[in-house]
């Protein structure tokens, strides 16, 4: 997302929709969606939504 340049990292928010538990394996959708600014939404390996309405903002 921004090419491995944490100074291009602005921001970040979600919202948890499910408890998450050390050693849950997560997996992480990512879409750009304009110009600085791509949203996310992680769910377990069965498919579990446990965040949504992520953002995340960048340069």
């Amino acid at each position: 997302l921004c090419d491995s340049d944490p100074a291009r990292f602005h921001a970040m928010y979600g919202r948890f929709s499910r408890p998450v538990l050390p050693g849950d394996v997560l997996v992480v959708n990512l879409w750009r969606d304009g110009d600085g600014r791509a949203l996310f939404q992680t769910q377990t390996e069965d498919g579990t939504v446990v965040i949504d309405r992520g953002v995340a903002h960048h340069s």
